[in-house]
Parts: C-alpha cells; sequence; structure tokens
C-alpha cells in the first residue's frame, strides 16, 4: 500500500496487491475507488449514498442508506430505480416515459410525458390506458385481441380484431352500435330490438324486427320503403324465436346460410335468390368470460363451415383450403337460466348445416330429411335480450 497527498489536499492510496486506487476529497468527504477493470465507486458521507459504474456498459448505479438501487444508461438515456420494501422496479427513458413494474401482483404501469397517457398490464398479458386528455379508458384483452374503451359520458366500445368489427353501447339509452370491416353500420335499440343497418353503397338503411325477424328497407333519399324476403307467418306465438323458426323449416332440397348482417341478409335475399327464414337464436355480442366463438368459414366451392372449435377451424384454413368469413356471436358452453341449448345438424346428401332450439324441428329434419343430430354446439337466447346479437337462417334451393 502506498498513500500520497494531491497539491488540492485529496488523499490518494493504491493497493497492489488488487490494483485498486482509493481517494477522499477533504471538503465533502466524499471516497473514490478505480478497479483495474475500470470499474468506479463513491460513497458520500453527507447523504451515505453510494455509487458504481460498469466500465463495459457505462450504466451508472447508485444506493441510498434505504437500500433503493438507481442506475443510469449513458447508451440510451434510460433510468432505473428499484424499492427493495416493495420491490417495485422503475424505469424512466429518455423521452421522459416512466415504467413501472410490481414483483407481487407482476403488473407493469408506465406513463408518456408528451399525451400524458398512463398505462398498465397486468400478469395475464391485459393491457390497460387512460387518455388524460379526454378521460377515457382502454383496455386489451390478449387471448381474443379484443380491444375495449369506456369514455366519462357512459359511452363503451370494443373492436374484435379478427373480424374488424366494432361495438359501441351507450350506457346512457342502452344502444348498441356496431360497425364491421366493409363499412357498414349497424344499431340495436334496447327497447324494442329491433335492429338496424345502414349500407354505405348505396345508402339505403335497413330495420329488422327483434322476434319474426322480418327486414325493411328504406330509401332516406326518395321516403320509398320496402320489405326484404317477404316470408310466410302462420303461428299466434310471435314471442319465441324458437316457435317462429319451426315454421319455417324447408330442409327438403334447401341449403341454409347464417349471418348477424342485415347488409348481407338483403344481398342474398335480393341479389342471390336466399330466402329469409328469420333469427334462428341470439347469442352474446361479445367475448363474456367462458364463452365460444361462433365461426363462418367458407370454400371456394360455395360450402360453408360452422363451429366454435378453434382446431376444427384451424385445420378447415391450413388444410382444406377455406377462408375465415366473421364470428357470428358467442355461445355459452354450459347450460345456465334464460339460455337454450342450440343444436347442429348436418345433412351430407344435401352439403348442408342446420341450427336449431327446436326439439320438433330437430326431430323432424333427422326422420324427414335426413340430417344426422352432432349434438349440442353451445347455449344461446330463444328470446330478445338486450345486448343480445341476431343470427338469421336463410335458405336457398340446394
Amino acid at each position: 500500500m502506498w498513500r500520497a497527498n494531491s497539491t488540492a489536499g485529496r488523499a490518494l492510496t493504491f493497493d497492489p496487491t488488487s490494483g485498486i486506487i482509493y481517494a477522499a476529497e477533504p471538503i465533502t468527504g466524499v471516497t473514490y475507488a478505480a478497479d483495474r477493470a475500470g470499474a468506479f465507486y463513491a460513497h458520500d458521507p453527507r447523504t451515505d449514498m453510494v455509487y458504481s459504474s460498469d466500465p463495459a456498459t457505462g450504466i451508472v448505479y447508485a444506493a441510498d442508506p434505504l437500500g433503493r438501487l438507481y442506475g443510469c444508461d449513458p447508451n440510451t438515456g434510460s433510468l432505473f430505480a428499484s424499492d427493495p420494501s416493495t420491490g417495485v422496479l422503475y424505469i424512466s427513458d429518455a423521452s421522459g416515459t416512466v415504467h413501472t413494474s410490481h414483483p407481487t401482483t407482476g403488473t407493469t404501469f408506465g406513463s408518456d410525458p408528451a399525451t400524458g397517457m398512463v398505462w398498465a398490464a397486468d400478469a395475464e398479458g391485459t393491457v390497460y390506458s387512460q387518455d388524460p386528455g379526454t378521460g377515457t379508458t382502454y383496455a386489451t384483452e390478449p387471448t381474443t385481441g379484443m380491444v375495449y374503451a369506456a369514455d366519462p359520458a357512459g359511452a363503451f366500445y370494443a373492436t374484435d380484431p379478427v373480424s374488424g368489427t366494432t361495438f359501441a353501447a351507450d350506457l346512457n339509452t342502452g344502444m348498441l352500435s356496431f360497425a364491421d370491416a366493409n363499412g357498414g353500420v349497424y344499431a340495436t335499440d334496447p327497447k324494442t330490438g329491433s335492429n338496424y343497418a345502414a349500407d354505405p353503397a348505396t345508402g339505403y338503411v335497413y330495420s329488422a324486427d327483434a322476434v319474426t325477424g322480418n327486414v325493411y328497407g328504406v330509401d332516406l333519399d326518395t321516403g320509398a320503403a320496402w320489405q326484404v324476403g317477404m316470408r310466410d307467418v302462420r303461428s299466434a306465438d310471435t314471442d319465441n324465436i324458437a316457435a317462429m323458426a319451426v315454421l319455417n323449416l324447408r330442409p327438403a332440397g334447401r341449403v341454409h346460410f347464417y349471418t348477424t348482417s342485415l347488409l348481407d341478409l338483403v344481398s342474398r335475399v335480393t341479389e342471390q335468390g336466399y330466402r329469409n327464414d328469420g333469427i334462428v337464436f341470439s347469442g352474446f355480442a361479445l367475448p363474456v368470460p367462458g364463452a365460444l366463438p361462433l365461426m363462418r368459414l367458407s370454400h371456394s366451392d360455395g360450402r360453408y363451415l360452422y363451429t366454435t372449435s378453434l382446431a376444427e377451424a384451424y385445420a378447415a384454413l391450413h388444410e382444406k383450403s377455406y377462408d375465415f368469413d366473421q364470428t357470428l356471436c358467442y355461445v355459452a358452453p354450459a347450460a345456465a337460466p334464460g339460455l337454450t341449448s342450440l343444436y347442429r345438424l348436418e345433412s351430407e346428401a344435401q352439403d348442408d348445416v342446420l341450427f336449431t332450439m327446436s326439439l320438433l324441428e330437430l326431430q323432424e329434419a333427422a326422420e324427414q330429411f335426413g340430417y344426422t343430430t352432432q349434438g349440442i354446439v353451445g347455449h344461446v337466447f330463444g328470446v330478445f335480450v338486450p345486448g343480445a346479437v341476431s343470427v338469421y337462417r336463410l335458405s336457398h334451393d340446394a
């Protein structure tokens, strides 16, 4: 060991064994050390802060008497801090954006100084954010990719990245609206259950009765109104969707198509010769916890596949050249109060799928028209329920 004093009064010490050089500042009392690798250390007795630097990365570290650790990366301008009492880790980048991570909950937080946006992500991958300028709160669900938003006025929004559909709900009036990937705009009146749609191509507006499924169109420019795909209605039990669907069963020599889009319904009825069989059931519009997506896939040869199985959908897409059309709705996997079993039947002769909630319709289709019962695909609403989405059944000559 050898020691020396600089002209400024600083005490210098060198340890030849370790190669460490020590220095002390007489006025502040700060002590320094540097090793052969180039690492630098310091201790400030006034604050009891300890500092160090990594010569390989250039990162500077600090620790206070309470055990809190800090770091600064000169390459990125990022600052780090951790609290040993809570385990919370803080990070601030060069833009001033602050990130925080909580070790117990796994939740990560962040804030953007430029926009004031604040966000958080939990251990399951759900991401939340809030815009202080508008007061709007957002959330992203990692499993489905669904994005949700709610503003201070009580409006609620959601976007399905799979179908490209955007939903909106006014919590004050209960009005539910959505827009599809093609620009079609739809709305549902929770008081009457009526569905509405606006066709961006023609400007026509359509409405559908929640029980019978009858569809009407109107030209806002001329005031002309008409009924789309008139059907025979021969039942007094018009409050029950299943009862109405039984009257419109015509499996012999016909194939069926299912859609939730009024614009799709109108196009197929007016241009492709389909018949509107009405609302066959109603499902959940959004992916509530545990619900299964009822997906529609199409093939270039005109076939359609309806399934709640992601494995079956994946196989059809990658092995059988199907294309994904849309998620019609979401169905409950188990029975629950207010829900009715939805049965799926298939006809190989007609290459057709038939969905029904009616055991009578199921029996007639199996015994008279050769359909094979595939079991219960899920549980749905048999009567109008505010916020549900109506699934229409159309039929066409095979």
